[in-house]
């Protein structure tokens, strides 16, 4: 019989773990792959989720800090003492680098003073700050000296304004600070960059406030702006056509705390998992574990090959020297059940056959 194409034992091992080992491979690898995507997606929404948290809870406390001030203000101030409430206006500008300018207006709408005596005598009562502040307290919108509140500006300022009361709960007046624009986009901007996060600041008509870039030079596209409108805190895998996906976290109300409400939204972005640095990493490390443990299965193969397999190798070529006439007598072999139950049988038909032969 013609055995030159039947595969040898040793190869034929060889082949099958090689095999074997590419079967693992595709089965493994791949759901591998996703699962580690997922899981870093899982926590780059988490990252997203605690990152957005703690920009709203510093921008807050800054906030804060100066409504605090600003209720000290109206504290101590007493509308019959033109001369100390200059001194306060002057005294809170040179204090904090938030605040560009403090004024208070009598019950007629009109500046009695002003921090460096600016605005004096100007006539506020159909400002928005002056007739909210009357009722209790505002916090105004975005405002720039054109009068439109714009992306990137940073010459704008917010009006927080505060009633003066008497011990009845009367209005007297109205305490106004101005709180720089640039000031606050700084800090939140310092923090972003912290954070290695993008955020966007709109207000609830969906304009644009001011944002801050780190991570993509495309802007917010506006489906994602409009999520703010939902009103409704909420991460999101936003995987469009044409661009890197990423992670985007809405948060409504930008602020907490005491204060009026802003009605201003944060929206927080990240890269997403299938695009991150780290998940390359990891699968590289995977890649030279798997070609390590290939390494390993074909060493062990050969020397289960060699071991195991080519003394049966051996006991087969001497069993066909047998078939053929010659005068074999295989040495006995304990490496396997299998061989030492075939050499001693090879031995006995050989013994078997000389004694025929004489």
């Amino acid at each position: 019989m013609n055995t030159a194409h039947h595969p040898r034992l040793h190869i034929a091992l060889l082949g099958a773990a090689i095999m074997a080992f590419c079967m693992a491979l595709i089965v493994l690898t791949f759901p591998i792959r996703n699962r580690v995507a997922d899981f870093e997606d899982d926590a780059r929404l988490e990252l997203v989720e605690r990152s957005g948290n703690a920009l709203r809870l510093v921008t807050s406390r800054m906030i804060e800090r100066e409504w605090e001030s600003l209720s000290g203000f109206v504290q101590e101030a007493e509308m019959t003492d033109v001369a100390n409430l200059r001194a306060f206006t002057d005294a809170v500008v040179r204090a904090s680098e938030a605040i560009s300018w403090a004024g208070v207006a009598d019950l007629n709408g009109r500046i009695v003073a002003g921090t460096a005596g600016l605005r004096e005598g100007q006539d506020v009562s159909m400002r928005r700050w002056y007739l909210h502040g009357l009722e209790g307290g505002a916090v105004g919108s975005v405002y720039t000296p054109d009068g439109t509140a714009q992306e990137d500006r940073d010459t704008g300022f917010i009006n927080l304004s505060k009633p003066i009361t008497n011990e009845y709960g009367d209005s007297l007046g109205v305490v106004v600070y101005r709180l720089r624009v640039s000031w606050l986009r700084g800090i939140m901007t310092d923090m972003a960059q912290d954070l290695e996060i993008d955020f966007v600041v709109a207000d609830r008509t969906g304009k644009v406030l001011f944002r801050e870039r780190n991570q993509f030079e495309d802007p917010f596209p506006d489906s994602v702006v409009d999520l703010a409108a939902t009103g409704t805190q909420l991460t999101q895998l936003i995987d469009e056509d044409d661009a890197v996906p990423f992670i985007v976290g809405v948060f409504p109300d930008l602020l907490s705390g005491e204060m009026p409400a802003f009605d201003w939204d944060l929206l927080v972005r990240i890269p997403s998992a299938h695009h991150s640095s780290n998940l390359g990493t990891f699968v590289s490390v995977v890649n030279w574990a798997i070609a390590g443990l290939f390494f390993v299965i074909t060493i062990m193969a050969n020397i289960y090959g060699m071991h195991f397999i080519r003394p049966i190798e051996k006991l087969v070529k001497d069993a066909e020297r047998i078939s053929q006439g010659e005068a074999v007598y295989p040495t006995e072999d304990v490496s396997s059940r299998e061989s030492a139950i075939l050499s001693t049988a090879l031995a006995k038909i050989q013994t078997r056959l000389d004694s025929v032969r004489s």
